[in-house]
């Protein structure tokens, strides 16, 4: 047994989709292995193993405190790392922090928000979509820049023929109006065959300003220098296994799988 007592340092910082918990243990000049600790939760017991071979023994409080977070994380060396959807977690940590890091207080935010699905903003049709949204259309672009703000993936969903290529072209023009003289990344929309002219001539319809690269046929060598010249990049399926080592290496800004 080691006969020191055990002393923490625990630290907090974000990540792209999770946060990091950085867990410094130590018993004398003994660091812990968080890994050595996790097993130990699992097992139920207040004894964890050290390097040199002597077992540390664990405060039953600091445990009971910290073990959902070993339960729920993944252990990463010196640090564990825990989703951004954790609410549960997000809510404890936002309530005992006394200097809550900004990234903590917004994915609190961003929790009390998804509670309120039902205050989602109107949003006004966007300049240069030549279409009338039906009230349910209008809904689905709500719905759309409320994950985007959100920094959420969703799926958008409806019966056949009700419009959900049309709400996302407009989603991806209003996205265009946000920063019209910048240039942004392209979105890759991937769809059948069968729906390929469908989208090209949605498209060309109802928002003529956006730029879209048909990037289909035995020459996408050639067109895949140009992707950034476009706002919409269309390919199919068959396509994009063909083609998916170059698109894995760059970057877009969304990407949208249509009947996936």
């Amino acid at each position: 047994y080691n006969l020191n007592k055990p002393t923490f340092s625990i630290g907090l910082s974000s990540g792209t989709d999770w946060f990091d918990m950085k867990i410094d243990i130590q018993f004398g000049n003994q660091t812990v292995d968080l890994k050595q600790v996790q097993k130990s939760i699992l097992k139920e017991s207040n004894y964890v193993e050290l390097k040199d071979g002597t077992l540390g023994l664990l405060p039953k409080e600091w445990i009971d405190k910290y073990k959902k977070y070993f339960k729920l994380g993944q252990i990463k060396k010196d640090h564990i790392e825990i989703s951004n959807f954790q609410f549960n977690i997000i809510d404890e940590l936002y309530e005992q922090e006394t200097n809550t890091p900004k990234f903590l207080t917004e994915l609190y935010e961003k929790k009390k928000r998804l509670n309120n699905l039902q205050d989602l903003k109107s949003i006004p049709k966007p300049k240069h979509i030549q279409a009338t949204l039906r009230p349910y259309q209008k809904e689905g672009l709500n719905w759309l820049v409320f994950l985007h703000e959100n920094q959420l993936g969703g799926c958008l969903a409806d019966d056949m023929g009700l419009g959900k290529t049309l709400q996302t072209i407009v989603f991806l023009q209003y996205l265009k109006n946000l920063n019209p003289k910048e240039k942004g990344l392209p979105h890759l929309v991937i769809a059948p065959t069968s729906l390929m002219f469908n989208w090209m001539a949605e498209l060309k319809k109802f928002a003529p300003t956006l730029k879209v690269l048909d990037y289909i046929g035995p020459n996408r060598d050639d067109l895949f220098k140009n992707i950034d010249d476009y706002d919409i990049v269309l390919t199919t399926y068959g396509s994009i296994v063909k083609d998916v080592e170059k698109h894995a290496k760059r970057e877009y800004n969304y990407i949208i799988l249509d009947e996936s």
